[in-house]
């Protein structure tokens, strides 16, 4: 990935964390551009006179920022789209995006069993899409306890991740090769990222094809990966409701 730091450091940027983010290097690197003195804070890089700089106190909101880039925010290195890479820029922001979950183009989740020993056997599937300690990274890049960067992450996740299924559906038909790797490598790191590791996995066979210049065999893969994401995407709803403010009643 030496590359990629390069171009984008040439480009101007600051600094460079490679994806999956983890919280240490991210603490890191936000400690090097942030000041701890709000005293010692100077304009950014290229503002504009009388610009208000990055508020430490506002360190969550940009951790939150760097930890959803996607294919939408590609630097101007040149970077291809959904790098697994985030070129940080002092004092810069990134929009957050969330809603609900856009399921696969052409498929809908399946209803819930009523109970049971189906239903519980899919729950334990979903359980097992998810690799646990990725949500405990998430949840630790929160200050004081706080949920929000993981609900943030996860649900920009869920609101953006299937769009590209339909980018490499189009690519195979087309036999584009070149999208094909370029979905699939963004799709591989935002996966691993909120803990997919087994549809990460599966994406990255897909990039290797699109590497190889062909579409050969990538229909069984995406079949794969999108049996694979249903289980995702259901977990991380799971996860997402759970971590949501409980109403009081009377």
């Amino acid at each position: 990935m030496e590359g990629d730091r390069e171009r984008c450091l040439r480009a101007g940027m600051d600094d460079y964390l490679s994806k999956p983010v983890r919280q240490e290097e991210l603490e890191v690197t936000l400690r090097r551009w942030i000041p701890e003195n709000p005293a010692d804070r100077t304009t950014s890089k290229g503002a504009a006179p009388g610009a208000t700089p990055t508020a430490t106190g506002s360190a969550e909101a940009t951790v939150s920022s760097a930890a959803t880039l996607t294919a939408g925010s590609a630097s101007a290195a040149g970077s291809t789209p959904g790098d697994a890479s985030i070129a940080v820029a002092s004092g810069s922001r990134s929009g957050i995006v969330s809603g609900p979950t856009n399921r696969l183009p052409g498929r809908s989740s399946p209803p819930a069993p009523a109970g049971g020993t189906g239903g519980e056997t899919r729950a334990a599937q979903d359980d097992q899409a998810i690799d646990p300690a990725a949500l405990g990274a998430l949840r630790a890049l929160g200050r004081d306890g706080s949920t929000g960067v993981m609900q943030r992450v996860i649900g920009h996740y869920l609101s953006q991740s299937s769009g590209f299924f339909e980018q490499m559906r189009k690519a195979i038909a087309c036999g584009d090769a070149d999208t094909l790797r370029v979905s699939a490598h963004t799709l591989k790191s935002s996966s691993a990222t909120v803990g997919a590791l087994r549809l990460s996995k599966i994406c990255q066979e897909l990039e290797t094809l699109g590497r190889s210049h062909t579409v050969e065999g990538a229909a069984a893969h995406l079949d794969a990966a999108a049996a694979e994401y249903e289980k995702v995407a259901r977990a991380l709803e799971t996860t997402l409701a759970g971590l949501a403010p409980k109403t009081a009643t009377s």
